[in-house]
């Protein structure tokens, strides 16, 4: 895993359109540098009922050449490659949190507990949400947590 801050042209830009035209989404993780910069990928939840706007959305951006090229799906994560004028941003669109085929995380309370984040382009979770979800990732998906969680 990078730490290394990544700033391709035109993120920001390419969050304000997507902000602009598919309306508030939320970013899980990571978004510390959003929307300059991320450091490993970009995760954002949308949900189910609005994914096929979401991926619309980024695939007709006005002014700007975005395309979400889908690499695997599983129940409830989609990941993604978001190719941005050419630049290749990984991108994974989660829909729901699940393991096994249990949820993990209830979908309405994390969009209710989400706040805006500084920028306004997008929300972010609470720290309870973003804290159960992280744990119970790497500790169901991977079987341990990383040592920088």
């Amino acid at each position: 895993m990078s730490n290394t801050l990544i700033s391709p042209s035109h993120l920001e830009l390419f969050f304000e359109r997507l902000s602009a035209n598919f309306g508030q989404f939320l970013v899980l993780r990571g978004y510390e540098f959003l929307p300059v910069g991320y450091t490993n990928d970009i995760d954002v939840f949308v949900p189910k009922e609005d994914l096929p706007r979401f991926f619309e959305c980024i695939n007709n951006l006005d002014g700007i050449d975005s395309k979400l090229v889908i690499l695997i799906s599983r129940f409830g994560l989609i990941k993604c490659e978001l190719l941005l004028n050419g630049v290749i941003i990984p991108f994974d669109v989660l829909y729901g949190f699940y393991y096994a085929g249990l949820e993990y995380q209830d979908c309405d309370q994390l969009s209710s507990n989400s706040k805006t984040h500084s920028c306004g382009l997008f929300s972010t979770p609470g720290i309870s949400d973003e804290v159960r979800i992280s744990l119970l990732k790497e500790l169901l998906h991977n079987g341990r947590v990383r040592s920088d969680k």
